[in-house]
């Protein structure tokens, strides 16, 4: 059994929290615990206890997971490209993502999906979900309507880049 982690970092990012029972660990492996996130600033630690035997069966679960799916909502930093062929598990977490600027700031819950691959010697961790565009520099796009009059339509756009364990947004 390992500790498995990965960090999200984002100045725009106001809160990160893992999904109960959105957990999936490849068949018969090892896990003490359910993912946990820490903050410190502007990055969100998640850590997660558990084997890290990858199956095929677990990368199309993942795959299947995001709806819109395939190599253009998809993303690892390092040795990923298309999607992933062998994933030890992966869960999803509410990405809580402040827009705008000035008076006019809305916050807007993103969910993302996160999962732990191989890449050479190492473990790679890939970041799915349909408000990712991944066609030349992956972006992650938030758009959406307002709740509060005049409902205005707001937007947002983030590049995101990463390596092995870590995935860094920075607003365009």
């Amino acid at each position: 059994m390992s500790e498995n982690v990965v960090t999200l970092e984002c100045d725009s990012f106001s809160k990160v929290t893992y999904v109960s029972d959105s957990l999936y660990v490849t068949t018969g492996q090892p896990i003490t615990s359910t993912p946990t996130v820490t903050q410190s600033e502007n990055v969100w630690t998640i850590s997660l206890d558990c084997g890290r035997e990858g199956s095929e069966t677990t990368a199309e679960k993942f795959n299947q997971a995001i709806t819109a799916g395939g190599q253009y909502h998809e993303f690892a930093g390092k040795g990923g490209g298309g999607v992933p062929d062998k994933l030890n598990f992966f869960f999803q977490v509410l990405i809580q993502i402040k827009v705008g600027s000035g008076p006019t700031t809305y916050d807007f819950i993103t969910p993302v999906w996160l999962a732990q691959g191989h890449y050479l010697l190492t473990n790679n961790w890939w970041i799915g979900c349909n408000s990712i565009i991944n066609v030349g520099k992956p972006v992650l796009l938030q758009l959406g309507y307002t709740s509060s009059p005049p409902y205005p339509l707001v937007e947002e756009m983030f590049t995101i880049s990463g390596g092995t364990s870590s995935f860094k947004f920075k607003k365009l």
